[in-house]
């Protein structure tokens, strides 16, 4: 029996936030009469805002138990646990099971199609489970080819192997083509430019040694930068293909480096990921997953990039 690890972040980190937002409503209910000034300027009781609060929190707690399933895998039999739903599903009623499914589960995921376990079960009745709230997705992935789709070539796993990060031979990254864009003209390279200008035109230019402190003056514009400079470096990789490895690189960060060997590739995605720069999301044979934000990439690079990874033999989605 296999049974579904629930992810830190996604699944713990959103009930605590859940909960800390209910209270705080729950709280204003049992005081009334407390004065809360709002952004027009008017002062209303507590009530009113502790009556939004607790709706909105229940509203979305309803909406997150429902895609929140916990799950256990049985040779003959699947069961599937959430809060007010439970349901076991035998294997002769399963239809079909996608491992690698794309769905949109709602604002839970930005309205756009994420990696996910789709159950086809009955009358054509359908549960998704989505790999973002799972932090053994792949262990659960494996489980489902092993006993309930024939013929499946299941990987086996390995914890000690980690995709992404195999050597490369020594000058494959110089023979592989490149595929980037122009950092300082991407929509993050004009953000991080335009931030340092603020700041500079913020930072006095005349420091009193006396009466500015180095760390107000200098010390927390520079760390302010910093943290821009990483959080947008994230999102800046490119990506080098070879004919045996695909190469992710940096732009922000010249350090960082991931490899895949394109047979260990089961397939790649192009994902518009909301509020986020366009990524390319790695799907390998042992059922691991990465996405990779490419802020400098224009259309006609990922265009490009998707012809020259279709005749190495990958098989490419784009979402863009």
């Amino acid at each position: 029996m296999i049974k579904s690890k629930f992810a830190i972040g996604n699944v713990y980190g959103t009930g605590v936030f859940l909960i800390a937002f209910l209270v705080g409503g729950i709280y204003f209910l049992l005081n009334p009469h407390m004065p809360v000034r709002n952004k027009f300027g008017t002062t209303t009781g507590a009530w009113l805002p502790g009556l939004v609060m607790v709706g909105a929190g229940l509203f979305l707690s309803y909406i997150f138990q429902k895609r929140i399933a916990f799950l256990r895998i049985y040779p003959d039999k699947l069961e599937i646990r959430s809060l007010f739903f439970g349901r076991t599903i035998y294997k002769q009623d399963i239809t079909s099971i996608d491992v690698w499914g794309r769905e949109d589960i709602g604002f839970m995921g930005r309205n756009r199609p994420v990696n996910a376990i789709v159950v086809t079960y009955g009358e054509s009745e359908k549960y998704v489970l989505a790999d973002m709230f799972y932090r053994n997705s792949a262990e659960l992935k494996q489980a489902l080819e092993e006993n309930f789709i024939p013929g499946a070539d299941a990987a086996p796993l390995f914890p000690e192997n980690i995709s992404g990060r195999e050597p490369l031979p020594t000058g494959e990254e110089d023979e592989a083509e490149k595929f980037a864009g122009n950092a300082i003209l991407s929509a993050n390279g004009i953000t991080l430019l335009a931030c340092a200008l603020v700041l500079f035109l913020l930072m006095p230019h005349h420091r009193h040694r006396d009466t500015d402190p180095w760390l107000l003056t200098w010390g927390l514009p520079m760390i302010i930068l910093a943290s821009f400079y990483f959080a947008l470096g994230t999102q800046m990789c490119y990506f080098k293909v070879s004919d045996k490895y695909l190469v992710i690189r940096n732009q922000f960060l010249p350090w960082y480096k991931r490899s895949y060997m394109l047979d260990e590739i089961r397939d790649i995605v192009f994902e518009n990921p909301a509020k986020r720069s366009n990524c390319l999301r790695v799907n390998t044979r042992d059922f691991s997953s990465k996405s990779f934000s490419a802020g400098s990439l224009r259309d006609d690079t990922w265009k490009a990039l998707g012809k020259r990874l279709d005749k190495a033999g990958i098989a490419v989605r784009s979402e863009l």
